[in-house]
This record gives structure tokens, C-alpha cells and sequence, in this order.
């Protein structure tokens, strides 16, 4: 009698509780799939508004947190290279708090170096006079990353993004850059699903190969994007394109 007074007492908590993990579950898949389909179709409209929207809910679990924060990463690095730094400011400030409250938590620290590390990088787009400084800082978060998880993908994705956005003298290099980006890339393969950072990392290898001159292997890398996903349409009718222009390939 007892145990069912004890059930019959948390009970609605215990549905309640059931209920929240469950719609925060079916939430968490739908914002991948948005975010997805927005970098396939080069919507970043959709995907601000999907950031927005997370960003507003008033309480975020760690991993939901997370899940946003590399969102931001991806909204933030779209408008650094598209000239959009003032846009870029307010989600690079509130992507940087976030990896405060989380280091703070200590929730996937090796991952929050690196989140660290790209948004030094980010810093370092905003203000050149910055990269001796921040440029040291960058590099020692994400050797932090890869010294608490050498398996962490996305530690070797910003290895990859110092050497492809660094000028050779400074140390850049697109053939060390796309090293890391393959390593990335393997470690990640089995998370490809509806997940733009593999896409992107497949796009960034195709595109270090077609700066080195290695146009077969670029050609190769983009059919590989294509077979990945055959609805990849910023890809399909503008990038590849005009990439078969430029190099002259039917």
C-alpha cells in the first residue's frame, strides 16, 4: 500500500517529466531538419528564424543548449563570409555566452574548446589587427579540444578552417587544411544523416582540392555531395556549376 501511495503521489510528475523529454526530443529532431534543409537550399532566412526561436525558449536543457550554440556557429560563420559582420556581432556575443554557462557546467568541454577556438576565429575575421593575439588563443583551444577528445570531429574542423582561412604567410595552407577536413570527415560519416556539418565538411574538401588545382579530386568531392544528397540545390544549380564553367568540364 505504501509503494502505490508513493506512485500515486509523483505520478504526475513522473508523466509530466515524460511528456517534456518527449516533446523536446520530437523539437530537437524538427530544428535539425530545418536547419538542413535550410543549408541545402541556402535559406539563411529559415535558418535565423530557427535560431531565434530556440534562442527565446526560456528553459534549454545542456544538450539542447549545445544543439544551438553549433546552429549559431554555422549562422555566424554565413555572415562573416557573406559581409555581414554587423549581423554576425549579436550572434557571436550570445554563442560566446553560451560556452561560458556550459563550460560552467561542465558539459562536453572538449566540444566547447573548440566552439571556443572558431569563435577567436570569428573575432579574428572582425578585426585583422587582433590575430596575433587571438590567432595563439585560437589554436590553443582547440589543441585543448583534441587533447581531452582526440576523436572530436569538430576540434579537426577548426584545425582545417585555420589552415584554409590563414594567408600562406601566416602559416596557411590548403593542403594541411584538407587533411583535417578528411579526418573530420571520417570521424563524423556515421552522423551524416540530415547533418549540414558533414555536408559543409565535404563541401570544404572539394574546395581545398580546387585550390590546389587538384580539379578530379574537387570534381570527385562534388558528386560525392550530390549522391549524398541529391536535393543539395544550392549546390546543384549554382556552386557546381559554376565550377564546371570555370574549369571547363562537361
Amino acid at each position: 500500500m505504501q509503494k502505490k501511495n508513493y506512485f500515486e503521489k509523483y505520478r504526475s510528475i513522473i508523466l509530466v517529466v515524460l511528456l517534456i523529454f518527449g516533446v523536446s526530443c520530437v523539437s530537437a529532431q524538427n530544428e535539425q531538419n530545418d536547419i538542413y534543409q535550410a543549408y541545402i537550399k541556402n535559406d539563411m532566412a529559415k535558418w535565423k528564424k530557427t535560431i531565434d526561436a530556440m534562442n527565446a525558449e526560456q528553459v534549454k536543457s545542456n544538450e539542447r543548449t549545445l544543439e544551438l550554440l553549433n546552429y549559431e556557429y554555422g549562422y555566424i560563420s554565413w555572415c562573416m563570409n557573406n559581409k555581414r559582420k554587423n549581423e554576425a556581432k549579436p550572434y557571436l556575443e550570445r554563442a560566446e555566452q553560451r560556452i561560458k554557462l556550459l563550460m560552467n557546467k561542465k558539459h562536453r568541454i572538449s566540444l566547447l574548446h573548440a566552439y571556443q577556438s572558431a569563435m577567436y576565429g570569428f573575432r579574428i575575421a572582425n578585426n585583422k589587427l587582433k590575430a596575433p593575439l587571438l590567432g595563439s588563443k585560437s589554436l590553443e583551444e582547440v589543441e585543448k579540444s583534441l587533447e581531452i577528445d582526440p576523436n572530436n570531429a569538430f576540434g579537426y574542423t577548426q584545425l582545417g578552417n585555420m589552415k584554409f582561412f590563414k594567408p600562406a604567410m601566416f602559416g596557411g595552407s590548403k593542403k594541411e587544411a584538407v587533411n583535417h577536413y578528411i579526418k573530420a570527415a571520417k570521424l563524423m560519416q556515421k552522423e551524416y544523416k540530415n547533418n549540414w556539418n558533414y555536408l559543409n565538411l565535404i563541401l570544404l574538401i572539394a574546395k581545398c582540392h580546387e585550390a590546389t588545382d587538384n580539379i578530379k579530386l574537387a570534381d570527385a568531392y562534388y558528386k560525392k555531395l550530390l549522391e549524398l544528397e541529391p536535393n543539395f540545390s544550392w549546390l546543384k544549380d549554382e556552386l557546381y556549376p559554376e565550377f564546371k564553367r570555370k574549369h571547363k568540364i562537361k
